[in-house]
């Protein structure tokens, strides 16, 4: 259905007990920027909760990024275009209400354009990847700091090729049992 969004390309989550919420890239409210999704598994019904409108300042199209239920119970989630410098945001849902707020607006030279999602660590800081962008224009590996919003980038990605540290990340980060977070890039590296 077009107006509650097309091409649904991340998972699902759920929120409240009995309702799974989504993103699609397209779609939406009869334009093209993608939409949020609620399905409520009691009544087999699906309602757009907010639509990314054809400005785009609040956020555009969504691709492989899914919402993070937090240990808090708000959920989180980020687009990979649209914000202020079209180079995607960090956003935040009140389950409660679905009430939508943007957060931060990725920007040069910090990483932009993110394809993966957010993860909570232990430490109770959001971590993700950005595929664009940073100091050397190959994206970052970011820390957002939810009591503050504070964004701050942790790793920047070389750009020279063939190098040894990897570029262009396009998925999200996992946190091993030692602490340490993990992921890929999807160019360069030893081969």
């Amino acid at each position: 259905n077009f107006s509650t969004g097309t091409s649904p390309r991340g998972s699902l989550s759920l929120a409240n007990g009995n309702k799974l919420l989504g993103l699609t890239s397209n779609g939406g409210n009869g334009n093209s920027f993608g939409s949020i999704f609620s399905f409520d598994l009691s009544s087999n019904t699906c309602t757009p909760v907010f639509n990314f409108y054809s400005t785009g300042l609040y956020g555009a199209n969504p691709y492989g990024n899914n919402l993070l239920v937090t240990s808090s119970g708000m959920l989180y989630g980020m687009t990979t275009y649209g914000g202020t410098n079209n180079g995607g945001v960090i956003f935040i849902i009140d389950p409660s209400n679905y009430s939508y707020g943007k957060i931060f607006d990725f920007y040069e030279p910090y990483g932009k354009q993110p394809y993966g999602s957010l993860i909570e660590a232990t430490n109770g800081n959001l971590y993700g990847m950005a595929s664009w962008g940073g100091t050397h224009f190959n994206g970052v590996i970011f820390k957002f700091d939810t009591s503050n919003f504070a964004y701050t980038a942790v790793y920047h990605f070389n750009n020279s090729m063939g190098n040894t540290d990897g570029r262009l990340p396009y998925g999200s980060l996992v946190q091993g049992a030692n602490g340490k977070l993990y992921g890929l890039t999807s160019f360069d590296g030893a081969n």
